[in-house]
């Protein structure tokens, strides 16, 4: 659960966090959503598991699943697992926020071979609700060249953490100087323009805090054991700026992700 207080080693050895700690703030959003004083939820855990249908189908109302870019190579086992289970349960089956991982500007050409297994997964999902929750534009072009129709069968929704606090997104105004508080995280292998960009922000804001996501992130923080990455990421090993001047961080729960974040400019 987003709000679930585990220990970093339950969070190292059980990847109870599904590989990114960024997954908890959109599943945090959802259950924010629909949640009121007398509704239960129950996580599956990232696990599809046919033997549970009738269960699941007996004692809950949906089948609520919250998705990131699930349309990608390495998720599709488990989305084969996922469109197993949907086919076999009786109740609504609700997607929200799913999306395609895919180069800028994309053909998809090089990802035909998703097609079947996304199609399957989508045709399971309309046969128990009205329509899937896309993350962009990306994911809505792909969907109409497998045939599927915009606000028929799906809608552009974007990522459900925009909807944390309810319908109303605030963007507060932002001055920042040197000792302003900067929020910072980065891909494991920046491009030159990007590694620019983070040795700048480093530079310029020494305040600034490095938010880690991915499991040797935790790893490097609570072990002091190394990964590789590229030269300009800001926390790869115990030399790195981040870790040296304790800016690095990482957060298993959402509500303390929250707290650290209001602290931030």
């Amino acid at each position: 659960m987003p709000y679930e207080t585990v220990t970093p080693q339950d969070c190292l050895m059980r990847n109870v966090v599904g590989g990114n700690a960024g997954n908890l703030v959109y599943q945090y959003s959802v259950f924010n959503s629909l949640a009121t004083e007398d509704m239960e939820f129950e996580t599956t855990r990232y696990q599809a598991n046919l033997e549970d249908a009738e269960r699941i189908s007996q004692e809950c109302q949906a089948f609520v699943i919250p998705l990131a870019d699930a349309f990608r190579p390495t998720f599709m086992q488990y989305l084969k697992d996922l469109t197993a289970l949907i086919k076999k349960l009786t109740i609504p089956c609700i997607v929200i926020g799913v999306g395609i991982r895919a180069a800028y500007e994309p053909d998809f050409s090089g990802l035909a071979f998703l097609d079947e297994d996304v199609k399957n997964f989508v045709n399971a999902v309309l046969e128990k609700s009205a329509k899937l929750g896309l993350r962009g534009e990306f994911t809505a072009t792909y969907l109409k060249k497998l045939g599927y129709r915009e606000e028929k069968d799906f809608t552009i929704i974007g990522c459900p953490s925009a909807y944390l606090n309810g319908a109303e997104l605030c963007v507060k105004e932002v001055k920042l100087n040197t000792d302003s508080k900067v929020s910072l995280n980065s891909d494991m292998y920046p491009n030159l323009q990007f590694s620019e960009f983070l040795r700048n922000v480093q530079k310029d804001y020494p305040n600034y805090r490095f938010v880690g996501q991915i499991h040797n992130e935790l790893r490097l923080l609570y072990t002091g054991c190394p990964f590789p990455a590229g030269e300009a990421y800001p926390c790869k090993n115990t030399e790195s700026p981040a870790y040296v001047n304790q800016n690095a961080r990482y957060f298993i729960n959402v509500p303390l992700w929250i707290e650290h974040m209001k602290k931030m400019d």
